[in-house]
C-alpha cells in the first residue's frame, strides 16, 4: 500500500486505487491492469487486444513487474460474447490486495461533462514509488472528461477527453458517483481515435495519424457480464 504521505500519492484519487492499477506483459505485448475483487476472486481486467488471437477460456500466462522483475501468472481468460468488446477478465490468485478498498464497478451515476481520472504506464515508463507500493511501480495518473457515447465496431463505448499514448492500454477510469461522491471503477482504456492530416511541400503531399485526444473507452459494466456469461 503506498504511504499516504507519498508525493505520489495525489489526494484526488485514493491510494488503494492507485495501488490496484499494475503493469503487465503478455506475451511481448505491454499494458496496464487492474485488480478487482468480485465476490470471492480477485481478477486483473485489462484490454483485449494485448492478447493476441485468444478465445474466451484459453490458457494464458500473464507477467506483473513486481521487486524489478516480471513475475508470471498461469490463468485462463474471459471474454465477452461480443468479439468487439475491447475487455479481458483475468482470474488471478492472490491475497496481496486484499488489505486494499475495493471501489464499485459501474459507469451508472455519472453524466457527461464530469472529469475523471485514468491510469496505467505509458510508453514503458515507471514512476518511483515501487518501495512503498508493495514493489509495484507507481502508475501514471492522467486527467479526462466524460464527453460521450456512441456504437463502436458494434459495441458501446465511451468517449473520454484526454490524451492517451501507448501502454495505457488496459488501464482504468475512474469517475465519482453523483450519488455519494465516491470513486467508481468505470471504464476500461481501449486507445484513441486517430486523426488524419495532410503535409505538403508544396510538391508532394503526406497522410499521417495523429492522436485526436479522444479516448475510447470501455464501460466497467463489461466485466459483470463477462462474469455472468461464464457463469461465474
Amino acid at each position: 500500500m503506498i504511504n499516504n504521505n507519498h508525493a505520489l500519492a495525489l489526494n484526488r484519487l485514493t491510494t488503494d486505487i492507485i495501488s490496484r492499477v499494475v503493469y503487465i506483459l503478455v506475451k511481448g505485448n505491454i499494458g496496464s491492469g487492474y485488480v478487482t475483487k468480485i465476490g470471492l476472486f480477485n481478477y486483473i481486467v485489462t484490454a483485449k487486444h494485448i492478447f493476441s488471437n485468444c478465445k474466451n477460456l484459453d490458457s494464458v500466462q500473464l507477467k506483473i513487474f513486481q521487486d524489478g522483475t516480471w513475475i508470471e501468472y498461469n490463468s485462463v481468460i474471459l471474454l465477452h460474447q461480443n468479439e468487439a468488446v475491447d475487455v479481458a477478465v483475468v482470474p488471478f490468485k492472490t491475497n496481496i490486495f486484499d488489505q486494499l478498498a475495493n471501489p464499485i464497478i459501474t459507469s451508472a451515476n455519472v453524466v457527461i461533462g464530469d472529469d475523471g481520472y485514468f491510469l496505467g504506464f505509458p510508453l514503458q515508463l515507471l514512476p518511483e514509488g515501487e518501495q512503498v507500493n508493495g514493489g509495484r511501480p507507481v502508475p501514471l495518473i492522467k486527467r479526462a472528461t466524460l464527453s460521450g457515447e456512441l456504437k463502436y465496431n458494434s459495441a458501446l463505448v465511451w468517449i473520454l477527453d484526454g490524451h492517451c499514448t501507448r501502454g495505457f492500454s488496459g488501464g482504468p477510469a475512474f469517475f465519482k458517483a453523483k450519488t455519494n461522491n465516491h470513486w467508481q471503477f468505470f471504464g476500461i482504456i481501449s486507445g484513441y481515435f486517430p486523426q488524419k492530416n495532410l503535409i505538403s511541400d508544396h510538391i508532394r503531399e503526406w497522410e499521417y495519424d495523429e492522436n485526436s485526444g479522444l479516448i475510447i473507452c470501455y464501460a466497467s459494466n463489461y466485466v459483470i457480464e463477462i462474469l455472468k456469461q461464464n457463469k461465474l
